[in-house]
C-alpha cells in the first residue's frame, strides 16, 4: 500500500439548506473514514500536492455526483452510505484532469470522448490498489467494463500510471 503521509485532509462543508440539520449516513461514514488514506488516489497517479490544498465536499440529493476539477470540489449523495468510495473516485477524477488533462489533450491528442472514457475506466485502480481500505468496490459504468479489464491487466504489469495512459492511447488508434 502506498504511503499516505503528508496528503492534505478534505475540508468537509455541509450545505445547511440541503442537510436541514438531520444526521445522515453520509456524514457518519465520512467522519469514520481514515483520513490519512485519502491520499492513496494521489499516490496511484504518482503526484504530490502542495501543503494546504483543500478538497470541498458538498452533500446533494441529486442522482449524480458532479465535480469541479479546477476548484477541487465534488458532491456526495445524501443517502450514500459508502462515502469513502465516492471520495476516492472523485479525487481520482479531479487530480487526473488537473495533472494529465493537458498531456492527454495536447500530446496524446485524445478526443474528448476518449479522454472521458479513460477517466471513467481508470477508476478500476481503486479496486486494484485500495480494496483493503474501501468499503465496497468501484463498479464503474457498464459501457466501460471491457476497457477497465484491459487497463487492469496492463496496470498489473508495472503499476505506472504514465505507462497506462500511453497504453490507452494505443488502444484508441
Amino acid at each position: 500500500m502506498a504511503d499516505c503521509k503528508g496528503i492534505p485532509e478534505l475540508h468537509y462543508l455541509i450545505n445547511k439548506k440541503v442537510v436541514a440539520g438531520r444526521k445522515n449516513p453520509a456524514i457518519k461514514a465520512f467522519n469514520n473514514f481514515p483520513r490519512p488514506c485519502l491520499g492513496t488516489p494521489l499516490n496511484i497517479l504518482n503526484i504530490k500536492l502542495s501543503p494546504g490544498i483543500v478538497y470541498t465536499v458538498y452533500l446533494t440529493s441529486a442522482g449524480s455526483c458532479p465535480f469541479n476539477a479546477s476548484q477541487r470540489y465534488f458532491m456526495v449523495r445524501m443517502d450514500d452510505e459508502k462515502v469513502d468510495v465516492v471520495v476516492a473516485h472523485e479525487m481520482l477524477h479531479i487530480e487526473f484532469i488537473r495533472n494529465f488533462g493537458f498531456y492527454c489533450r495536447d500530446v496524446l491528442k485524445l478526443t474528448v470522448e476518449d479522454f472521458g472514457a479513460f477517466q471513467e475506466a481508470s477508476t478500476f485502480l481503486l479496486n486494484d490498489e485500495m480494496n483493503d481500505i474501501l468499503s465496497r468496490p468501484d463498479y464503474g459504468y457498464k459501457e466501460h467494463q471491457e476497457l477497465r479489464s484491459k487497463l487492469s491487466a496492463e496496470w498489473k504489469k508495472n503499476k505506472n500510471f504514465n505507462n497506462l495512459v500511453n497504453y490507452y492511447k494505443g488502444l484508441t488508434n
